[in-house]
């Protein structure tokens, strides 16, 4: 049977893997070598090969969930990697682990390569001159290219070529210099693609903030009660306030300008900006289980849901707004709560 673990690495990076990849007790994971498409990687994972000779072993921090439901898994990963982003501890968010680790380590070290190798070509060349007043000046120059290339990540996109001695490698310099910078640029086009996809969401943030707080036209309620909630007495103040319309629709407007990266994120930063983790593990969404509340029964949940379709209404059509996907986000909040209190309990004690 296929079975598949959610794990977390060193540095808050975190991925679905297969059991098979675990190593040393479950401590350390293998991670294929090379240049590797998310796509290709999915199917890697998915068909649970078996870890290569040539695979490096990576750390574990922690083991989120082992299942036989790949689907369920990457579920989980992303659950897990929305709740660090809007959970309000003081941990770093989690992050993906990169695909293309091993390639990361292989172009630092062309670089020294081509470092050292440049290094040792510039004083043959140097030497092949006899003028000393053009020496002098291939030697500064030399200098120079050593100096920028010390301070910055990559190599530039043309370099000067000195003249080379006969029987030297310079050609075959040259091609291993073009692939590199060939691998730069590419990376350097895809690091510009993410930021700009960044900007549009940071762009539609404000967008839906800015609207949101144009339609804000009414004063702020004298009486409104502490948020977020921290007991059963402010749970009952909230309530009351909105059952009064005026106040309904001003705490719907008021959550509205929140905002977030997508549906489900800015349902969770609602949720964060009305409930504190000590009170959330009090509810779930149908309340069948009868020592928790049904959070679809309050107001609250009515003025969240309402808030997040107004906000996003406004941007255009969005295949993810839909009361499904609202409602799903405030279960996978709501179940998360008592893991986010474990978490912050854990670095008190760590702290301490």
């Amino acid at each position: 049977m296929k079975m598949y673990a959610v794990v977390e690495f060193e540095g808050r990076k975190c991925s679905v893997v297969p059991i098979n990849w675990l190593a040393d007790e479950q401590k350390y994971c293998y991670w294929p070598k090379g240049n590797i498409s998310s796509r290709n990687f999915d199917e890697i994972v998915q068909s649970c090969r078996k870890p290569e000779a040539s695979w490096k072993k990576y750390r574990l921090i922690k083991i989120f969930k082992i299942t036989d439901d790949f689907s369920e898994a990457n579920n989980i990963l992303k659950n897990s990697i929305e709740e660090s982003t809007s959970s309000g501890t003081d941990m770093e968010p989690l992050i993906l682990m990169d695909t293309l680790v091993d390639e990361k380590e292989n172009m630092r070290a062309k670089k020294r390569d081509y470092d050292d190798v440049s290094f040792s070509d510039d004083k043959a060349s140097i030497s092949s001159f006899s003028d000393g007043e053009t020496t002098t000046a291939c030697i500064i120059h030399t200098e120079k290219i050593r100096r920028d290339a010390s301070h910055v990540n990559s190599l530039p996109i043309s370099s000067p070529v000195l003249p080379a001695t006969p029987g030297s490698s310079s050609s075959s310099l040259r091609a291993s210099n073009s692939d590199y910078l060939l691998e730069t640029i590419l990376r350097k086009v895809e690091l510009l693609s993410q930021r700009q996809e960044q900007h549009t969401v940071l762009l539609n943030n404000i967008l839906t903030t800015n609207q949101a707080a144009n339609s804000l036209t009414m004063e702020k309620p004298t009486d409104i009660p502490n948020l977020p909630i921290t007991n059963k007495q402010d749970y009952r103040a909230v309530e009351e306030f909105l059952k009064v319309e005026e106040k309904f629709n001003y705490m719907k407007t008021r959550l509205a300008c929140i905002g977030g990266s997508s549906v489900r994120n800015a349902v969770m930063h609602m949720m964060k900006f009305m409930l504190s983790d000590k009170i959330a593990v009090k509810f779930n969404w149908s309340g069948r289980d009868h020592k928790k509340k049904a959070f679809r029964d309050t107001l609250m949940s009515k003025a969240i849901q309402e808030a997040t379709m107004s906000a996003f209404s406004r941007l255009g059509d969005r295949s993810d707004l839909n009361d499904k996907n609202i409602q799903s986000a405030i279960q996978d909040w709501l179940k998360l709560a008592k893991h986010r209190l474990e978490q912050r309990e854990k670095k008190k004690s760590r702290d301490n």
